[in-house]
């Protein structure tokens, strides 16, 4: 150290030292993203907007379709199974109108107490969806009845945009006295997505 230094002189330029040794320098190299690399990332993040968008709507839109599919699918199935051993002129219930009588457009409503209580729907054991859990469609039974045979048809009908146009699912089975009931495999869908 400094000859006639005293001991606190010496630590005042030790500090001072350290201070100018440690002391944070600025980047030499340090710089901002160029205006390729900030294209590459927004072309990155559109590409996965234009994947992940689509998808998003598709899914949150199919998982409304599953309530009519599986509304006719409940119908076609009980109709049937008490459609065994009934002679086919009786084999299914008679008609129930489209219930509730207007589809919700382009919203999911809850159900007021009573709106199933049509004799067809008590005899089919049918809810569109347990009381007070909303939903998007409607429902209604048809049935035809000629000698030795009868059908039915199952339909399901919904706005789920709130355009005015509706969307249409159908089933239909029969049964006649030589083979009994039957269900047709097809579902006849029209206008599914609006």
């Amino acid at each position: 150290m400094l000859p006639n230094a005293t001991f606190e002189s010496n630590v005042v330029f030790s500090l001072a030292m350290l201070r100018t040794r440690f002391r944070r320098q600025p980047r030499q190299n340090h710089r901002g993203l160029s205006a390729v690399e900030v294209a590459i990332g927004v072309s990155l993040l559109g590409t996965l907007a234009a994947i992940a968008v689509p998808t998003i709507a598709r899914q949150a839109h199919a998982s409304h379709l599953v309530e009519a599919t599986s509304g006719l699918e409940r119908i076609a199935t009980t109709a049937i199974a008490q459609a065994q051993g009934r002679p086919a002129t009786d084999a299914f219930p008679g008609a129930a109108p489209l219930t509730p009588a207007d589809p919700p457009r382009g919203i999911r409503e809850v159900d007021v107490p009573g709106t199933w209580e049509h004799p067809t729907w008590k005899r089919l054991k049918f809810e569109a969806v347990p009381l007070g859990v909303s939903h998007a469609f409607s429902f209604a039974f048809e049935s035809n009845s000629l000698p030795g045979k009868s059908t039915f048809l199952a339909l399901a009908q919904g706005d789920l945009d709130g355009d005015g146009q509706r969307s249409t699912f159908e089933m239909r089975g029969s049964a006649d006295d030589t083979s009994g009931p039957q269900l047709q495999t097809d579902l006849f869908v029209q206008s599914e997505f609006e």
